[in-house]
Order: C-alpha cells, then structure tokens, then sequence
C-alpha cells in the first residue's frame, strides 16, 4: 500500500476514494503487472466497486497475464468486459477455467457484455450461454440468473439469450430473472413474446410473485407500484381468470384453492 502512495503522490486519508480511484487507473495504465498489483493489495477492499463497466485499458494491454497474477478472480469484472471486447474467445476460456461454478457465474454478464460489442448480441448470446454447459442444480440456475447483468437488457439482447437457451426451465429461470419493476417496458414485451402458451406466462410471474410479497403487505407507495406492475402484465397478456388468480395468490401469500 506504502508503494501505491508514493507513486500516485498523493495522501489516502484526505480522499481516500478518489486516491483508490486514481491509484487503479494509474496501475491500469503501467500494465498488467501492476494492476494485478492493485488487486492483490489491500487498495481492493477500499474500492467503491469494481471497475468501471466499461474501463479503458491500453491496447496493448495482456489481459491474460493480469488474468494469471491476479489472485482473487471476482476482481476482474471490468476487465472481462474489456478483454471480451476485443478478444471474445480468449475471454470467454479464461471464465471457462475458473474452478469456482459460481465466480464464473458472476463472470458472465461482464463476459456478454463485452462480447456484444465485438460480436453483436446473437453471437455473444451463444458464446456466454455455451458456458452453462454442464452445470446443474444452484450453479446452473446462478449461472443463467447472472445472464441477465446489473442492468436491464434491450429486448434484441434479452430475446437473443431465450433463443440461447436449451431447456425451458433455463428459459423461464432467465425471464424471471430479467423481468421487475425496473425493466423497460418494451423489454418485457421482449421476454413474453417468446414465451407464447398462457401457462408459460403464468409460471414466469408466479416466480416473480414471491419477491414483491412484502412490499404488497407493508403497502405505501413501492406497494402499490407492485401491485400495479402485476396489474399491467395481467392485462396486457389476458390471461385466463384461472391463471390470473393463481399469480395474485402467490402475489399475496394465499394458499391455492380446493
């Protein structure tokens, strides 16, 4: 750390943030080394999060050896974004040797993110989903929830993953995990056109359901939204009556009826 401080020439405690921010892209800068450096000294636990989304490296910057001399692997987020941006296949095997299933869960959203901008969504679909393979119970569910990012998808992107998919659990696994009250609405006009049966529907809102129950009971506004946001869907699909009372039933904690 005592290193990191005389070469960014600054002094952590007046702006600890902004010295963590500057002494990162500082060792961005001076290569893989020393950013592996960074990551592997106690500068990482001072961070306000990873790496910028979309953080600019060299060009000539070795991905693959930060990748080598870097020890904790959830720190190269934003790297993966880059690397996947410009080499997707040498991205895409380096999530693929990561031993931990669910570190290389946390990995894929960064890893289609990047490869989007390299390949577009439908080839960076297949590259990222390629890589459930193999996995089952928690990790592949983690692994195709993780698909979806920190941010809501566009519906090209959103319908490029289902399309990916092999398994219609795998589907409905993603679509739950993509559709919330923050998603844009065309996103979700996205998902359920590719789910066109009533009791496909019906299953992705009753995964959904579960998460809103206690904002629904404390009521206020955030529960209202929710109860609006069901709402809007239910009408939107018309389900059938039956269908319909299922979802608000698991909305609202009930048990099913006889």
């Amino acid at each position: 750390m005592q290193r990191f401080m005389e070469e960014e020439g600054g002094s952590i405690f007046n702006n600890p943030l902004g010295f963590v921010d500057a002494a990162k892209a500082g060792a961005i800068e001076r290569g893989p080394e020393a950013l592996a450096d960074f990551f592997n000294s106690d500068f990482s636990r001072l961070e306000r999060g990873g790496l910028p989304q979309v953080p600019h490296f060299p060009d000539s910057f070795d991905f693959q050896k930060l990748a080598d001399l870097t020890r904790d692997k959830a720190q190269l987020d934003g790297a993966v974004v880059a690397w996947a941006s410009r080499n997707p296949e040498a991205a895409r095997d380096f999530v693929k040797s990561v031993d931990d299933p669910k570190l290389a869960a946390n990995l894929l959203s960064p890893l289609l993110n990047g490869a989007a901008a390299n390949l577009g969504d439908d080839m960076a679909a297949e590259l990222a989903v390629g890589l459930i393979d193999g996995l089952s119970g928690q990790n592949r569910q983690h692994a195709i929830q993780q698909l979806r990012g920190q941010t809501r998808k566009s519906g090209h992107e959103v319908t490029a993953v289902l399309r990916q998919l092999p398994d219609p659990s795998d589907r409905e696994i993603y679509a739950a995990a993509v559709v919330s009250i923050g998603t844009p609405p065309t996103t979700i006009d996205a998902v359920f056109s590719e789910f066109e049966r009533p009791e496909d529907q019906t299953a992705i809102l009753v995964r959904i359901a579960p998460g809103y129950r206690m904002a629904v009971k404390n009521g206020g506004d955030y529960g209202q939204r929710a109860l609006d946001f069901f709402d809007g869907i239910l009408n939107q699909l018309q389900l059938p009556t039956e269908a319909r009372q299922q979802v608000l039933d698991s909305l609202h904690q009930r048990p099913p009826g006889p």
